[in-house]
């Protein structure tokens, strides 16, 4: 790009600073993130200038931290969901909030996050709200999921959800989980009656006519708060579909 500026007659200095993006989006040459800075460029354009990504793939560069609250889709309803392809790459990021808020027809694949997991109402270590088809391959969460006082929180995905008033039925919403691990912790800082009691391994809510497949995956969390896993794999509603294949739950540290 070619940028132009009027020249003063005095003497002075410009700084200018540039956040560029590797690759083309292509499969063959996608987006790389490798820092937090280009992540928190990457959010921006996700929740601000309402790029999906749809059709466009996305692949970590590194290993690094997100300290601050840069989800992606961050806003009410879907109309700034992510909607690409997500290659973690076998790279780990370290988050203090799920790295996606709302998902629309994605894929996020080789993936291991860690750090920690809660929201107002529904969560899931990696993905809080989906709509359409999400494909989870190959990702591993060791996150400590805090659910609160919501009975909407999963290991891996909070909420398959159709609209921005979150009604969850009924729907055509489906999620694969498949080669995932989640061995991070699942519990609740909600001491009194309103303490969550009804919260998943994979998937918090499924809702009415959901589809949940789980392939070769494992559900071993290192502790689960005392009756708040009340769903082994995910919670689905009535006419709902959960499909599990060569998939385990090692129960541990759950009194």
């Amino acid at each position: 790009n070619t940028y132009m500026f009027p020249m003063p007659r005095t003497n002075f200095s410009v700084t200018v600073n540039f956040t560029t993006q590797q690759g083309d989006g292509s499969e063959e040459n996608p987006y790389v993130i490798s820092t937090a800075d280009e992540w928190e460029a990457f959010a921006k354009n996700v929740n601000d200038n309402h790029k999906s990504y749809e059709g466009e793939y996305v692949m970590l560069g590194g290993d690094f931290e997100v300290s601050t609250f840069q989800c992606l889709g961050n806003n009410i309803g879907f109309s700034n969901a992510f909607k690409g392809t997500f290659d973690g790459n076998g790279h780990t990021l370290t988050c203090v909030y799920p790295p996606f808020t709302r998902v629309m027809d994605a894929t996020i694949k080789n993936l291991h996050v860690i750090g920690n997991a809660t929201g107002s109402w529904t969560s899931g270590s990696i993905v809080a709200l989906s709509k359409g088809t999400l494909n989870l391959i190959n990702c591993r969460s060791s996150v400590n999921v805090d659910c609160g006082n919501s009975q909407s929180y999963g290991g891996l995905v909070g909420t398959m959800s159709t609209d921005a008033t979150y009604v969850v039925s009924p729907n055509a919403n489906s999620v694969t989980i498949e080669g995932c691990v989640f061995d991070g912790s699942i519990t609740s800082t909600v001491e009194n009656e309103y303490r969550a009691t009804d919260c998943s391994g994979f998937v918090g809510d499924a809702g009415e006519g959901g589809t949940v497949v789980i392939r070769n995956s494992l559900l071993k969390p290192a502790s689960v708060g005392t009756g708040i896993l009340s769903n082994t794999f995910a919670k689905m509603g009535n006419n709902g579909t959960l499909t599990i294949e060569n998939s385990y739950f090692v129960a541990r540290g759950q009194p």
